[in-house]
């Protein structure tokens, strides 16, 4: 007996194949890698492409719809949905600015409706062993003493700002990290699987607090999503329970035993 989402995503391929407008998804992914859900521009075909790119392909494949991956830094991919040169994009996290020109899934108490998430993070602060930060996790604007670094375009850049607190930008992981080694940053904060796996090897230790945890979301542009909007409520909701499906998690496993891409 087929289950209600495998009975409307046979309909959404019926449909999608008689309607020119949603003959191919255009989908914009970030350039740089980010584990574990971003590899670099170039090796989607590889049997490691990152788990944002195993969605993609299984979503193509229930879709019975082409879907192409176009790599932009994250800036160029914001200004190309906004324009609705692509069509979708993420996953990415919430914010009322945001909320323009990006179709996100059904608010809920002023946000996303989490159900929707594809996956949830933690913003986490990271720093040196053996080094003299040190911070009770009570409080944020106490951060506002150390010298603080996060990636340009981050969510937690804003909000630590809200908080009193400076960080400087960087865009990269690397860049970031080789500053933090060289102790001229006093801590980072940063998603914790971006740095999770290589502490031990870099010599950081992660604070038993995390900042926040946020739910990142596929968004589509307001074109596509006024055009499909059935599509797109059976994409979020096929996205909010892939990781935890059979194929996502075996898609996952294929990467517990990789330190970084």
């Amino acid at each position: 007996m087929k289950s209600v989402l495998q009975i409307i995503l046979a309909s959404i391929a019926l449909e999608s194949a008689a309607a020119a407008n949603t003959a191919e998804i255009r989908f914009c992914a970030n350039e740089s890698s980010s584990f574990h859900f971003y590899n670099k521009a170039g090796t989607e075909k590889s049997e490691t492409p990152g788990i944002l790119i195993d969605f993609i392909y299984d979503l193509e494949k229930k879709l019975s719809l082409p879907i192409k991956i176009i790599r932009r830094t994250r800036r160029a991919c914001r200004t190309l949905i906004e324009s609705n040169e692509v069509d979708a994009y993420g996953p990415v996290s919430y914010e009322v600015s945001r909320d323009k020109g990006w179709a996100y899934p059904p608010l809920k108490n002023g946000v996303p409706d989490p159900q929707y998430a594809f996956t949830n993070a933690g913003y986490t602060i990271f720093y040196n062993n053996g080094s003299s930060f040190s911070w009770t996790g009570e409080r944020i604007s106490d951060l506002a003493k150390f010298k603080i670094g996060a990636l340009e375009g981050n969510s937690v850049v804003a909000n630590l700002k809200s908080e009193g607190v400076e960080a400087q930008t960087f865009k990269s992981v690397a860049a970031m990290l080789k500053r933090l080694q060289n102790k001229e940053l006093d801590a980072v904060a940063v998603h914790d699987n971006q740095v999770e796996r290589l502490k031990e090897k870099m010599g950081f230790k992660q604070h038993e607090k995390v900042l926040y945890t946020r739910g990142y979301f596929i968004i589509f542009s307001d074109n596509f999503y006024n055009a499909n909007k059935t599509m797109a409520e059976t994409i979020w909701k096929f996205s909010s329970e892939y990781i935890n499906s059979p194929e996502g998690k075996k898609a996952k496993k294929k990467y517990d035993h990789l330190e970084d891409f």
